[in-house]
């Protein structure tokens, strides 16, 4: 394989049949492409990222669904890939321009959600220091001037149980879910 390949997946239990990867950046490098897959490769020149969000969009995905085959199992051939239409603009620097806006989303993307990882797993610690444990009455960690040991109570002694169709009915009511 080479730069600018572009690696399809031809079977799968799903609609991902179709949707695929670009090689970028293999240099002097081996790849070898999975089962299942198809290699292809562009015999005009395109800016590098471009073919592959374009394969991978909607508009395009959108005329491979009639052309999969299969019931449990959705696979697409390679003749009927080369069937399908290709449209990009002939000015390689917009094609390049296409691929730089989706790859920084796709880096601003990777970051969020990296991000919110993080923000998870400190919930997560925080859940699990700011409510006492199994038989404590005081969490491990406090807000400050909070300090008295805290109450324990059967749930039917502070709350009285109601069939869910009341509280729909009572946000209802209130105008508290819209």
């Amino acid at each position: 394989m080479q730069d600018g390949d572009i690696v399809f997946a031809d079977a799968a239990e799903d609609e991902i049949v179709g949707k695929a990867v670009e090689i970028n950046g293999l240099a002097n490098g081996n790849l070898v492409a999975g089962l299942h897959t198809i290699v292809g490769r562009p015999l005009n020149k395109f800016a590098d990222r471009y073919l592959g969000y374009y394969i991978n969009s909607d508009s395009y995905h959108r005329q491979l669904i009639p052309l999969m085959q299969g019931t449990k199992v959705s696979s697409i051939s390679k003749s009927t890939l080369q069937k399908t239409k290709i449209i990009y603009p002939n000015m390689i620097s917009e094609q390049k321009s296409i691929g730089t806006f989706f790859s920084n989303l796709d880096r601003t993307i990777a970051f969020q959600q990296r991000k919110l990882e993080k923000m998870k797993s400190m919930k997560s610690a925080y859940l699990s220091e700011m409510f006492p444990a199994e038989g404590e009455h005081k969490p491990k960690r406090r807000f400050p001037g909070f300090t008295d040991d805290w109450e324990q109570r059967e749930l039917g002694e502070l709350a009285s149980h109601r069939g869910g169709t009341a509280i729909e009915k009572y946000f209802m009511l209130t105008g508290s879910i819209k």
